[in-house]
């Protein structure tokens, strides 16, 4: 045998606390780049959640995601 088993990961559990990425100043027409970053940092320094980012056409530059933090697209974002 050439490796050795081991068992899967568990898929993440997120606390149940959303936060909408135009409550933290995010216009479609604009960069969000600094929305996004907020948005992700208070649900951090919260204890973590659900970061979303609705319907539309959004424009971002580099990010960083932090622990217990979900970023999640709704369908057609």
């Amino acid at each position: 045998m050439f490796f050795k088993e081991f068992p899967l990961p568990k898929d993440p559990k997120f606390p149940d606390y959303t936060v909408d990425i135009r409550d933290f100043g995010a216009v479609e027409s604009e960069p969000i780049t600094k929305a996004l970053s907020s948005a992700i940092a208070h649900v951090s320094e919260s204890g973590g959640g659900r970061v979303s980012v609705p319907l539309g056409r959004w424009t971002s530059g580099a990010i960083h995601l932090m622990s217990r933090v979900e970023l999640h697209f709704e369908d057609g974002a």
